[in-house]
């Protein structure tokens, strides 16, 4: 399954809110810097979804807002 993140780094606080079926829009405390907010956008879908982290891997959008993730 193929999940559309709008991602928000270096927000006020964290928050993850669905838009629709496979869309989310994520804001996180880290910053943009050598992958932290990744990480941290990662980690608050799979708290969100109720999976291991492990299940997901970013699949597009490493350095820009609009991310693409993949669920196995």
């Amino acid at each position: 399954m193929i999940i559309t993140v709008h991602a928000k780094a270096h927000a006020r606080k964290n928050e993850v809110s669905k838009l629709d079926e496979n869309t989310f829009k994520i804001s996180v405390t880290e910053t943009a810097e050598k992958g932290k907010a990744n990480e941290a956008i990662l980690k608050s879908l799979a708290e969100h979804l109720k999976i291991s982290p492990s299940r997901i891997s970013l699949i597009r959008g490493r350095t820009i807002p609009l991310k693409q993730f993949e669920i196995v």
